[in-house]
């Protein structure tokens, strides 16, 4: 094994693991905080781009906060497909199993 595979396999040892209500959670907070719509609002298959209003800046740094807040890579093939609160918590489970298992 080289140096940098182990450092990956360290990196993501050493890598929290988060429940899908940590993910949900810290979503809507993120959520509640760069839109205008209120938490009770939000909805587990809410559109951000209809029901939230988010333009396509927000979804990228959006995008970019899923990215940095669980420690997960986003393929762009997913950028479309991160439309909804439940459609984040699925993603990012699978990255992180993904991740774990390799």
């Amino acid at each position: 094994m080289n140096y940098l595979n182990y450092m990956i396999m360290k990196i993501y040892q050493e890598k929290k693991i988060f429940s899908e209500e940590e993910i949900r959670k810290a979503t809507l907070d993120f959520l509640t905080e760069n839109t205008s719509v209120s938490r009770d609002s939000i909805r587990p298959d809410s559109s951000f781009i209809r029901d939230l209003s988010m333009d396509s800046l927000e979804r990228v740094e959006f995008i970019m906060w899923v990215e940095r807040t669980f420690s997960v890579c986003i393929d762009s093939f997913y950028y479309d497909k991160l439309d909804t609160l439940r459609q984040t918590v699925d993603v990012v489970m699978a990255q992180q199993k993904l991740c774990k298992n390799s």
